[in-house]
This record gives C-alpha cells, sequence and structure tokens, in this order.
C-alpha cells in the first residue's frame, strides 16, 4: 500500500472580516485612536502558522508582524479588494484562548505602530505614479530579553528617559558616550542601567 504523499504545510491564511469581525474591530479602534496616518490604509489580517522560538532555541518567538504588499500584490488591488499591507498574528499564541485582550491589542498595535509613510521633502506622503501612496516599515525603539525583564522589572520610564538624552545628544560630539554618562546619574532600579547595542564593555 502506497503512503500518502506528504505536502507542504501553509503557512498563512487570510483572516476574513466576516469571520473575525472583532480582531478587525480591534484594529480599527487602534488606528482611529493612535495611527491617523495609517487611516487611508488598507490593511489584512492573516494567521502565520509555525512561528515558534528561533533555530537556535534560544526563545525569540514572533508575536505579529506587518508585512508591506508588494508592486505586484497591489496590481490585483480592486476596488473592492486588495491591500496595502498585511498584519500577521501568531496562530498558535493567539488560538489557544490563553491570551486576553490586552494582550491581542498589544500585539496589533506593535504591528501597527511599524507601518509608516514615505514622506517627501515638504513632509507630504510619496505616490507611485499610479498615485498610490508609498509607505515603508520602522524597526522597534527598544529590545528586550525576557531574562532582564524578570530580573529587574518593569523599567519602561527609564528606558524613555535614557532615549530623551539621547536624542538630546544628538548633535554633540561623541553623543552616545556622553548620554551614558548622564543616564548614570539617573534613579535606576538595583542599579539597572540601560545599555545600547554593541555598547556594553
Amino acid at each position: 500500500m502506497n503512503k500518502p504523499k506528504r505536502r507542504k504545510k501553509v503557512q498563512c491564511e487570510v483572516i476574513r472580516r466576516k469571520d473575525r469581525e472583532f480582531l478587525y474591530a480591534a484594529m480599527d479602534d487602534l488606528v482611529g485612536d493612535h495611527h491617523d496616518h495609517l487611516k487611508a490604509a488598507s490593511i489584512a489580517l492573516a494567521w502565520r502558522y509555525g512561528w515558534a522560538a528561533d533555530r537556535h532555541g534560544e526563545g525569540m518567538v514572533q508575536i505579529s508582524k506587518l508585512v508591506l504588499a508588494s508592486d505586484l500584490d497591489r496590481e490585483f488591488r480592486t476596488k473592492s479588494s486588495g491591500f496595502d499591507a498585511v498584519l500577521l498574528l501568531n496562530h498558535e499564541l493567539f488560538s489557544d484562548g490563553e491570551v486576553s485582550v490586552p494582550q491581542l491589542m498589544f500585539a496589533l498595535d506593535s504591528a501597527l505602530e511599524s507601518m509608516q509613510p514615505q514622506l517627501d521633502e515638504e513632509g507630504e506622503q510619496k505616490l507611485d505614479e499610479k498615485g498610490r501612496r508609498l509607505w515603508r516599515t520602522k524597526k522597534p525603539d527598544i529590545q528586550i530579553h525576557s531574562q532582564v525583564y524578570q530580573r529587574h522589572g518593569c523599567v519602561w520610564e527609564y528606558l524613555a528617559e535614557f532615549r530623551r538624552i539621547i536624542e538630546k545628544r544628538a548633535d554633540a560630539d561623541r553623543p552616545l558616550l556622553k548620554a551614558l554618562e548622564d543616564a548614570e546619574t539617573l534613579a535606576m532600579p538595583n542599579g539597572f542601567l540601560p545599555v545600547m547595542n554593541g555598547e556594553a564593555d
């Protein structure tokens, strides 16, 4: 008896609004409350299967991600369908029933924040030759290891202050070193001092 042929697993599946209205409603609320620049964007939701820990087993798990549509993708757009970007959600994470509404909103908000308009010299959003708005993605300001968070707790207010100092010193000579000197005067819990990538001794 011949064994059934093994088929390639599907990694993505579009989430239709009629099937998961609450997900689209949550995304719409976030856009309305915090992302005015995305009101003109068409964003689809999709499940992403197989997002487990990274290949080194170090626990890095993707919870959400925004992917911009390519020129080819946008060629298939019509007045009733199409998209400028797809927001992927980790299916295994969000289908187990343990994720809370605040956690869902965090995942959606994080992905939406990464989508930004491409601006010209006058601060206006760039268009392609077909009049379509151009978008870009930006990286998060802060990344933190879960072990560090467990040891030091929530330190976002200190990281925000640290960032403010760096931005203040942006035009000075050796701004990062000066920012580190200033940051040492902050009242950090347990002597905690945020360190930028590549600047640790």
